[in-house]
């Protein structure tokens, strides 16, 4: 009796760990490769300093972000863009309202015309 104790408890800490490996991708933090900020600047579509003036949510785990464009730095920019990131800062996403990488704000153009940006080409484009 007492050995089926032991394998019952076992048992139920093996199927604790399978659920904690299964959602192990949603607790992962972002992890950031140190880049330049030249190469930052390269790899940016625009870069410009401007000033978060509405944010809403973008489908599923998205957030778009409407900026008012102050300075251009780098690329085609109006008065006024859009940018999309992640919403949690877990998945690299930004949170323009509660963060402060710096001056500058970064996204590349993806291949639906929509500007992107996450916390590493921020943290990277606002290195000195």
């Amino acid at each position: 009796m007492r050995d089926g104790k032991y394998v019952s408890l076992f048992l139920g800490g093996l199927v604790a760990l399978s659920v904690l490996a299964a959602t192990a991708d949603e607790a992962s933090a972002c992890s950031c490769r140190r880049v330049s900020q030249a190469d930052a600047m390269g790899r940016a579509d625009i870069v410009f300093e401007g000033e978060a003036t509405d944010a809403r949510l973008a489908g599923g785990r998205k957030r778009e972000t409407t900026f008012r464009v102050d300075r251009v730095v780098k690329g085609e920019v109006g008065e006024t863009v859009r940018i999309v990131t992640n919403r949690q800062s877990a998945t690299c996403g930004v949170d323009f309202y509660q963060s402060n990488y710096g001056p500058l704000i970064a996204a590349t153009r993806g291949d639906d015309g929509r500007y992107r940006t996450n916390s590493c080409l921020m943290w990277n484009i606002n290195r000195k």
